[in-house]
């Protein structure tokens, strides 16, 4: 929610760019591929930058065009490493296929986790990016979630 307050794209929101800090907050790391889009609210590559591909939104694999909502996507295939344990996403999949499958409507299978949790992974992973949640918002959906996980032990 930080980044994108700032007005930064990251472009790459992955396991391997999050630094654990406290029990509740996370910072991330490796700015190279972030861009400062303050005044046009995406970012347009023209070059052909080693990319990861398998975090990617399609609209971003497609048209080298980032904004917020491709680092959104990004984000839910964030959360859906953390719950396979730091797994390589679609491990089976050669980078030059994900487009197609994804333009197919796959995704991620849901890894173990609850239902509230896959759902906001999901949410993320829209084909439409304006219909995807905004950083906000997943916060919210997260601390929710969060709470209802919560068990609690009475010790007397």
């Amino acid at each position: 929610e930080y980044i994108s307050s700032l007005k930064l794209i990251h472009r790459d929101i992955a396991a391997r760019n999050i630094l654990l800090y406290d029990k509740r907050r996370v910072k991330i790391s490796d700015f190279g591929l972030s861009k400062d889009v303050y005044q046009t609210k995406y970012y347009s590559s023209e070059t052909r930058k080693k990319l990861p591909i398998k975090w990617m939104a399609p609209e971003a694999i497609e048209k080298q065009r980032f904004n917020i909502f491709t680092d959104v996507w990004s984000f839910g295939v964030f959360m859906w490493e953390v719950f396979k344990l730091g797994k390589e996403p679609y491990p089976e999949i050669r980078n030059a296929d994900i487009l197609q499958f994804l333009k197919l409507g796959y995704r991620l299978e849901q890894p173990h986790c609850t239902k509230a949790w896959y759902d906001i992974m999901f949410s993320c992973w829209n084909i439409q990016p304006r219909a995807r949640p905004r950083f906000k918002e997943l916060v919210q959906k997260i601390e929710v979630v969060m709470e209802a996980d919560c068990t609690y032990t009475v010790l007397s």
